[in-house]
């Protein structure tokens, strides 16, 4: 059996016959991969929802160096799912106190959240079609008690976003994916899924509104069968890189840049900064 993936890129081995498009091209040395997943027989086979997949990739995508390239891209990808789209709700998944969980906490924290700004206050600041957004970083089961589905709903509820923008550690089967690919996905997501704890859905489907997910592997899921005894029951490990505080540090930071000048792209890049502060 091979080890699972949330790269639907590295799923695509396993596909034959029609029901997906694929699409690669080469900009500024990245690799972007766009896969459409068209049919049922596909989205079975992958283990994978139907809809579209952007995979950004580079073996050293995470060097600051390349920093500017990789966000013109990312934001520029991001960009494209915000078209009148006014009010948005971002969601940080994850375990603050698991490094290679807590991507999306992190981004969480850089994400600039202007829902309290009232219409008086923009037009002082000159910006009267900033977008209202709003940042949570809900945490996980353990820790709250609470299925993180059912936070995002209630906050849903109140807030009444017109997009959902999510982002989360994911797993990967290739060890040299790790820290190097980015994906974004419209199809939504099922927390805990990238390590074997899978929770329920937050798709379009259950909230009526679009998902943009955002990821990073940081982990690669190892199954493995007793080497004497071949019908010996499986056991899983989650492998990650020992630079995976590094890696997390420069993924955040990297991803927040790029959403917030993604859905604050009208405003100058000084007064951005002053709301990062």
């Amino acid at each position: 059996m091979k080890n699972r993936t949330d790269l639907v890129d590295e799923g695509l081995e396993e596909l034959q016959g029609e029901g997906f498009e694929k699409e690669i091209k080469k900009e500024n040395g990245l690799e972007i991969i766009t896969v459409k997943i068209k049919t049922n027989a596909a989205s079975n086979l992958l283990k994978k929802p139907k809809g579209k997949y952007i995979t950004i990739q580079k073996q050293d995508i995470l060097e600051p160096q390349n920093f500017k390239e990789v966000e013109m891209v990312l934001r520029r990808e991001i960009m494209s799912f915000l078209e009148g789209k006014k009010s948005i709700l971002f969601v940080g998944l994850g375990n603050r106190d698991i490094t290679p969980d807590r991507i999306g906490p992190d981004v969480a924290d850089k994400i600039v959240a202007t829902r309290h700004i009232d219409g008086r206050l923009k037009k002082i600041l000159g910006y009267e079609n900033l977008r209202s957004v709003s940042v949570i970083a809900p945490g996980v089961l353990g820790q709250t008690g609470i299925e993180t589905t059912e936070i995002v709903k209630a906050c849903f509820k109140h807030v009444k976003p017109d997009l959902i923008i999510i982002v989360d550690a994911l797993a990967a089967r290739d060890f040299k994916r790790l820290g190097t690919t980015i994906q974004i996905t419209d199809t939504g997501i099922c927390p805990g899924s990238g390590v074997e704890n899978k929770r329920k859905e937050i798709s379009e489907r259950i909230l009526g509104v679009p998902i943009l997910v955002v990821g990073i592997p940081t982990v690669v899921d190892m199954k493995k069968l007793n080497s004497e005894k071949e019908d010996e029951s499986e056991f899983l490990m989650m492998v990650t890189p020992k630079n995976i505080d590094l890696i997390v540090k420069r993924a955040a930071k990297l991803i927040s840049s790029s959403i917030n000048n993604a859905i604050f792209n009208e405003m100058d890049k000084e007064d951005l900064e002053i709301f990062c502060e």
